[in-house]
């Protein structure tokens, strides 16, 4: 790779690794994710924080991660100008960096709606949150392959 490209994706693999971080501080902030909506409506200042938190780490992990697949796709010299982020889901799952176009497509449209949408009632909300909190571990684990695939082409080396 040249050395711009060895640039952005080296910012790029900083800010996944530290919305990882930040993802291990929202789930401490938010404690146990609650199971229904009385305790959702029972949290403290902490977990209310954290929750909000977390929406906000899983919408950027997702926008980052995405950049990161796709600079990916362009370092092994694929176009990805026309590609739509199912097809670059189906490339990931194809490269074993994530296990499930499917699943990965469903973090896709949860950032989607966490972009576009702020939910106002309780029960929006608490929704939204239990999906958040269910996409960590797709969003850990695509992390984790991702970077390694980086590490072992030795791009940033």
């Amino acid at each position: 790779m040249t050395t711009p490209e060895d640039d952005i994706l080296a910012v790029i693999c900083d800010r996944v690794q530290a919305l990882t971080v930040a993802l291990d501080e929202d789930m401490r902030l938010l404690g146990t994710v609650p199971t229904d909506l009385t305790a959702f409506e029972a949290m403290t200042e902490h977990g209310r924080v954290g929750s909000r938190a977390l929406l906000k780490t899983v919408e950027q992990l997702e926008d980052q991660l995405m950049r990161l697949f796709r600079t990916i796709l362009q370092a092994r010299a694929v176009n990805t100008k026309d590609m739509y982020a199912r097809d670059v889901a189906n490339r990931m799952e194809s490269l074993r960096i994530i296990d499930s176009a499917d699943d990965w497509m469903m973090v896709v449209k949860l950032r989607n709606r966490l972009v576009h949408d702020y939910p106002l009632t309780s029960e929006a909300r608490f929704a939204k949150l239990v999906e958040a909190a269910h996409s960590t571990q797709i969003l850990r684990a695509a992390t984790q392959r991702a970077l390694q695939y980086v590490d072992k082409k030795e791009w940033l080396a």
